[in-house]
């Protein structure tokens, strides 16, 4: 009930023949720092992390392997502009760290149960960059705790991603943004990937 399901099936609106696939461990994600960005300097808060976004598993990063610079720019910032202004920088986190995170649980009188905290998803809707990705609560909502028990763990969680996972604010031109041609690449072997496994599947059904 706590873990992520939908990180082992991709959630690109065009499904398994679209996109990159699942988010995997090697993975770093970038998060965009605008100027209405909550932050303190150069350090990400945990207010920096929209809670309803969050529950709605919708907090929006970019996969760093299938960005490039024009696509960051033009499907990223520019959209954001008018409602958190400009750019500040960008802050990034491992996909491995992500997923490590945990959280207590209160269950009774010392009681705890640990459990994930963040999902990780390539959650891809129409209009979207194929190189998108959300995080997301990991089944908190669905533990029997009371509402105010409940919004102070996920604050706590959102105190884990800025002080524990994300690095500090940097300037955009210090990332390794991704050649044209890389993502291309990239796109062309999660077909194939993604073909692999259907004739896989296809020679165990028939033997």
């Amino acid at each position: 009930m706590t873990d992520c399901p939908e990180e082992q099936q991709t959630q690109h609106y065009g499904r398994k023949w679209r996109g990159f696939g699942p988010v995997r461990n090697n993975e770093r994600l970038i998060f965009a720092v605008f100027d209405r960005t909550p932050r303190d300097g150069n350090s990400l808060i945990k207010n920096s992390f929209n809670n309803s976004h969050l529950i709605a598993y919708e907090e929006s990063v970019a996969r760093q392997l299938y960005v490039t610079r024009s696509v960051f720019d033009s499907k990223i910032v520019s959209p954001s502009i008018p409602l958190r202004g400009p750019l500040v920088g960008i802050s990034c986190a491992d996909v491995t760290r992500l997923r490590r995170l945990r959280v207590d649980i209160p269950r009774g009188p010392n009681r705890f149960v640990n459990i994930r905290a963040i999902c990780v998803l390539d959650k891809v809707v129409a209009g979207d960059f194929d190189g998108h990705a959300t995080l997301g609560y990991a089944g908190v909502g669905a533990l029997n705790v009371g509402k105010e028990q409940l919004g102070k763990v996920r604050s706590r969680i959102r105190l884990d991603l800025a002080t524990k996972v994300f690095s500090e604010v940097q300037h955009p031109n210090n990332n390794r943004w991704r050649h044209p041609i890389t993502v291309a690449l990239a796109r062309a072997h999660s077909v194939l990937r993604v073909l692999w496994g259907e004739l896989s599947r296809w020679s165990r059904r028939s033997a």
